[in-house]
């Protein structure tokens, strides 16, 4: 071997070195790249997996917003409403169709799926749209660390609390935005009024505290509903059960609110959807808003309607077909 020769061999193992340390990195890289990985989205309380249309979930009191956000954030699924009540959601399931998956999550809610075609599948969902909650759904705080029980004295876990008037994120009110001043006052002046109104629950005298019930049903909102739900332990049984039943008024108000809305829906399976939670109801002004969904545009809603008016009236409603 020539002398010329001999230097290149002698270096020969440092290049061979070099080579393999400045290609691990690249290597590393390459085997830690994800194949195929499973969407998932995870936070303390609430880990969802999706794959090949099927869903898993551990859910442990997560804000529904965030269950939500992080399902569209898998999926692409939009999910529409007029107000997101705020809830915990409790669920824990393996490998469910992502329809009936995402069925047990809501199942405290009324809504539809939407779907668009796919070329796969046939037909994708789309789009999720929140109704309203289920009629008997208590809406309820996270009770301040307080047991909520059902009307059997079982322990229930919190239910939704219902807030209105909520300013939008930005909104401000000032003296260049009158309308909004005005509505934030009134607010004010409402929030005091139900603070009065909550302190006569505290009254010794019965009737001082069925009044007070009586007049905390005539309120939406947070602090009204806490104050009744706490209400429905009262000592007197009467008190109790009016308690209950202001629950129950404020309920339906909150629905037929988002109902009369949603009639006017352009998507008619809406509209349908909307007249079919009519039927757990019963008369008084429901009657007035089917009576419209009489002449609605779609004959499977005007066939709804007039079936839930006969049962509610007792009156035949002859549509056309």
């Amino acid at each position: 071997m020539t002398k010329a020769l001999k230097k290149p061999l002698a270096l020969f193992p440092i290049f061979i070195f070099l080579a393999v340390v400045f290609a691990l990195p690249v290597f590393a890289l390459a085997t830690d790249a994800p194949k195929n990985e499973v969407p998932t989205a995870v936070s303390p309380n609430c880990a969802i997996e999706i794959k090949a249309n099927m869903i898993t979930a551990k859910i442990d009191g997560a804000p529904l917003s965030e269950v939500i956000d992080k399902i569209t954030q898998i999926t692409k699924v939009k999910f529409s409403f007029s107000k997101l009540p705020e809830i915990s959601v409790f669920a824990n399931f393996q490998n469910l169709a992502l329809e009936e998956g995402i069925g047990r999550i809501l199942e405290f809610m009324d809504y539809i799926f939407l779907y668009e075609p796919d070329p796969k599948t046939g037909q994708r969902l789309m789009e999720v749209k929140l109704l309203s909650l289920k009629k008997g759904v208590v809406p309820a705080t996270a009770a301040k660390g307080k047991e909520i029980k059902d009307k059997n004295g079982k322990p229930v876990k919190p239910q939704p609390v219902v807030k209105g008037n909520e300013k939008k994120p930005g909104e401000t009110a000032t003296e260049e935005n009158p309308d909004e001043l005005a509505k934030l006052l009134g607010e004010i002046e409402e929030g005091q009024k139900i603070k009065e109104i909550i302190k006569k629950l505290k009254d010794k005298d019965t009737a001082a505290r069925l009044k007070a019930v009586h007049d905390l049903s005539n309120f939406d909102g947070e602090m009204a509903v806490d104050a009744l739900i706490i209400a429905q332990d009262d000592a007197n049984p009467e008190v109790s059960q009016a308690a209950e039943k202001a629950l129950d008024v404020i309920d339906e108000r909150e629905t037929l609110s988002i109902v009369k809305d949603d009639i006017k829906d352009p998507d008619p399976m809406v509209r349908l959807n909307a007249v079919e939670i009519a039927e757990d109801y019963k008369g008084g002004n429901w009657v007035q808003v089917l009576e419209g969904s009489l002449h609605d545009e779609d004959s499977r809603v005007r066939q709804k309607a007039a079936e839930i008016l006969k049962s509610m009236t007792g009156k035949d409603y002859h549509v056309a077909p």
